[in-house]
């Protein structure tokens, strides 16, 4: 008994040829539009040719859903279908909507259905067809639209599975580098580790990584080579490229993408001396700021596409911090005053920190005023008044003390023409002042023998 005939045999007329060809695309579909037009296809076939049909897919970045595909034909338009597809994504549910009879007057009964695509909850896209046909036929049409559905579904999971995995690769690829990077004590064996397992993992002939310096950048590395002249050609026109990325902070590719408005002159010439396919060069950066630059060259293959360039850029993230700080470390006391000093003086008379601006002249403002203003300054103390009798007393002869170390020792006075007279000061200064306030007035010279004999009395 023979086993049943292939689907192909069935075409006998137009429609089940239109039908195995459909199949046949796919099942061999390339790429995922192709994959949409022919399940569009097929679907439709299954349903018996409805009036038109259109999937929506997305969302996109700003979150709308654009056509992927359009039956019978790419260029008619179905925006008739648009409202039953956004009422099925809105209420996340297979939707009849009434067919507006100003649209195909005419037409036999029937309603415009509307399915939503979803995957794990979230929402990919919707279908929608106008459909002729009783209810009975509008069930039965809803029915298959959810069992076709699943073709979408797992191909939607199989992408996601794709895409999941890239993120993997390109993650085990940036710890990797990472760890490159790490492993190396100085700055320039670590640059050219990271270069050689860039070069190596990533297919390119040659990867270079610069680092600026004085607002240009200076080759640092090139993959499998020990040492090289910076005098060079080669070393010249990857330093140019360098420096295009630099001055427009972004990453360049060449040849950049079809409409893409961005010249990147130094990557062209770079490309064309040294017969490169494709040339990437994204930023290496620190803190938000470009601090070097990585540069990827292919001479032959596949040029770089959105992934890779995503790539560089995480992997500039990762290893433009790491690079900074072996080089950090390697400079001296006076290059790190200097580049401090530097910087200081462009964050003050760049165009940008105002408030560093301001602060800096309200201080010099009340540095100068402190300087320079005159006034008075008064402060609040209490304060008595106390009285005080003051006498004065001379020695009733002449002469002089000859020493008086403390008070209450005794002293010794030598007076013309006497002995030595030793005297016990505490009592001879208590004596002078007793005489002082009897007379209020000092003892004269010739008065020497008088105060004597007071003295002698008291």
């Amino acid at each position: 008994m023979a086993g049943p005939a292939p689907i192909y045999s069935l075409a006998t007329d137009d429609h089940g040829r239109a039908e195995a060809t459909a199949w046949a695309r796919f099942s061999s579909a390339r790429d995922a539009a192709e994959f949409c037009a022919s399940w569009l296809a097929i679907l439709c076939a299954q349903l018996g040719r409805p009036n038109g049909a259109l999937l929506l897919l997305g969302p996109e970045r700003d979150g709308a859903f654009r056509a992927a595909a359009t039956w019978p034909d790419a260029t008619r338009s179905m925006q008739h279908l648009v409202p039953a597809a956004e009422r099925a994504l809105k209420e996340r549910r297979g939707v009849l909507v009434p067919r507006d009879a100003g649209v195909a007057p005419g037409r036999e009964p029937g309603a415009l259905v509307g399915y939503p695509i979803e995957v794990s909850g979230i929402l990919r896209g919707a279908v929608a067809l106008d459909l002729s046909g009783g209810e009975h036929a509008l069930q039965q049409a809803l029915r298959l639209v959810y069992w076709a559905s699943a073709w979408l579904v797992d191909q939607f999971r199989q992408q996601d599975l794709r895409e999941r995995d890239a993120q993997l690769s390109r993650l085990a690829l940036a710890t990797d580098l990472v760890a490159t990077a790490v492993q190396e004590q100085r700055f320039a064996p670590s640059a050219l580790a990271v270069a050689n397992e860039l070069a190596t993992r990533l297919s390119c002939d040659r990867a270079s990584i610069g680092i600026e310096a004085s607002g240009a950048i200076e080759v640092q590395a090139i993959s499998h080579t020990a040492s090289f002249d910076p005098k060079t050609n080669l070393v010249r026109l990857i330093g140019e490229a360098m420096n295009e990325v630099l001055d427009l902070d972004t990453a360049i590719v060449h040849p950049g993408a079809a409409g893409e408005e961005l010249v990147a002159i130094a990557h062209a010439e770079l490309a064309r001396e040294f017969r490169d396919a494709a040339v990437c060069s994204v930023p290496l950066v620190q803190d938000g700021h470009a601090i070097g630059v990585l540069t990827l060259e292919r001479a032959s293959g596949e040029p770089f596409d959105a992934q890779a360039v995503e790539l560089g850029k995480t992997l500039g993230m990762l290893l433009g911090p790491i690079l900074e700080l072996k080089r950090e470390n390697e400079r001296s006391e006076w290059q790190r005053a200097r580049e401090a000093l530097a910087g200081a003086t462009r964050a003050l008379f760049g165009p940008r920190h105002p408030g560093l601006k301001l602060l800096t002249v309200v201080a010099a403002l009340a540095f100068f005023f402190c300087i320079f203003a005159t006034g008075q300054y008064r402060i609040t103390a209490k304060m008595a008044i106390e009285g005080e009798v003051q006498s004065a007393a001379v020695a009733p002869f002449d002469g002089y003390i000859a020493e008086a170390r403390a008070r209450g020792h005794r002293v010794t006075i030598f007076h013309r023409g006497r002995h030595a007279v030793p005297a016990d000061v505490g009592q001879h200064q208590a004596g002078l002042l007793r005489l002082g306030q009897r007379h209020r007035l000092p003892l004269a010279a010739g008065d020497a023998d008088h105060a004597v004999a007071q003295l002698a009395d008291d």
